[in-house]
């Protein structure tokens, strides 16, 4: 089951992989991980193993994929893994009220 991640349009999540062998233990990658966006969001990648997902000013849902080569060796054996970015609107969080300067009550129209 893919990874699920809900933010809003002005937020940005770390997404990074863990390698591990079939039996639970750590294991490496053969070079960097391979980061795409399908949707509105960019990446920008942090090192080999993980990057930042920048929602985009529109909300909507995003699909990241991240691919690896799991074959130490001259072959290549991709691994891959996905997460859904749910990315919605921000609440808003006060009511910014404000005051004009006052005036005399016979100015009032």
């Amino acid at each position: 089951m893919p990874l699920e991640v809900s933010m809003s349009t002005e937020e940005q999540v770390r997404l990074s992989i863990h390698p591990e062998s079939p039996g639970g233990q750590p294991a490496p990658i053969d070079g960097q991980a391979e980061w795409t966006v399908d949707g509105a969001g960019t990446l920008q990648p942090i090192d080999a193993t993980s990057c930042w997902y920048l929602a985009g000013a529109t909300p909507g849902d995003s699909v990241v994929t991240v691919a690896a080569d799991a074959d130490m060796g001259a072959g290549f054996v991709s691994i891959g893994d996905t997460a859904l970015i749910h990315v919605a609107n921000p609440m808003a969080a006060n009511l910014g009220m404000s005051a004009d300067a006052p005036i005399l009550k016979t100015e009032a129209p």
